[in-house]
């Protein structure tokens, strides 16, 4: 008897889809156009140093209240115009054998420029700087003082977008040398809540994350080449012999999921055709349960029982 090895081919076509990015930024400057908005804000303000080392009670913390009105200049760069009531400061000092009371406050009009860069599609950080021209008054039990100046102020803050109108400010700001030597000066931090309304149209604001349309992406379909795999058998036998002939295969499929694979058995013609189709079967059945247990799923191969 002739010892023979018979051949049982796979053919394997391979096709893989993928998304293709799409081009979802547009260039900022297009996209963006000038425009007002106005706000309003409520806080603390703390004055720092507020009361004299000798006072027997000092409260320098207080409300504090504004409004503000912006033009935004450019995406990034914008003019704010504001004005500040900074609360009272109170004190207690003892005089010619009693405990007098004075209480000093502070409001102020602020002219600011103002940074911003986006954090997300709906969040901005900004910062800015400028300067206040505050007016003051100290007032005691025998007289009250009155006076103004210039003091320089800067901040930083959060602006959420809750719509293309609407934003929710969180900020703060310190206020340097404010006061005089008549009135008595500090420094003044203060930390505030805000709301914004922008007049832009609803093409040029934030997004609302709950309408915006998803972008389309465009479907590319890349066709891989062709791999066909010879695997060998012993005479009248469904052992596979070279395994390494089907490395190829599985790392494709496993690789790309997308792919399938089709396994075709065959013999030669020496025996009765009904003995060689059922042994055709095995080894094309024997080649498909080597390929599942190497991690291939059972939805990307097609079994052809047809062959022989």
């Amino acid at each position: 008897m002739v010892s023979t090895h018979k051949v049982l081919s796979l053919a394997i076509v391979l096709s893989l889809s993928f998304n293709a990015l799409a081009d979802e930024t547009l260039a900022d400057s297009d996209a963006f156009s000038s425009h007002w908005y106005l706000g309003g804000k409520l806080g603390a303000m703390k004055y720092q140093n507020a009361c004299e080392d000798w006072a027997v009670d000092c409260d320098g913390t207080d409300v504090a209240f504004g409004g503000f009105v912006g033009y935004q200049v450019w995406q990034h760069w914008g003019l704010e115009l504001g004005y500040l009531d900074f609360g009272e400061a109170k004190a207690m000092y003892p005089e010619s054998g009693k405990v007098n009371q004075y209480t000093g406050s502070m409001s102020g009009i602020e002219m600011s420029v103002v940074g911003r860069i986006p954090v997300t599609d709906n969040l901005d950080a900004f910062a800015k700087a400028g300067t206040l021209y505050w007016q003051g008054k100290n007032s005691g039990p025998s007289r009250t003082l009155t006076d103004d100046g210039w003091a320089p102020t800067a901040g930083v803050g959060l602006e959420y977008h809750f719509s293309n109108h609407w934003a929710g400010r969180v900020e703060y700001q310190y206020v340097n040398a404010l006061g005089s030597d008549k009135l008595g000066g500090s420094n003044g931090h203060l930390a505030t809540l805000g709301i914004v309304y922008r007049f832009s149209s609803a093409e040029d604001s934030k997004p609302e994350t709950q309408t915006e349309p998803k972008p389309v992406t465009p479907i590319v379909t890349t066709r891989l080449p062709e791999l066909h795999s010879s695997v060998l058998f012993a005479f009248d036998s469904e052992k596979i012999e070279n395994v390494e002939a089907l490395n190829p295969i599985v790392y494709r499929l496993t690789r790309y999921p997308e792919t399938r694979a089709t396994v075709y058995g065959y013999t030669d013609s020496t025996g009765p055709n009904e003995y060689n189709q059922s042994l055709s079967e095995r080894r094309a059945n024997a080649v498909y349960e080597y390929l599942k247990h190497a991690g291939v799923s059972t939805e990307q191969l097609r079994f052809n029982r047809s062959q022989c």
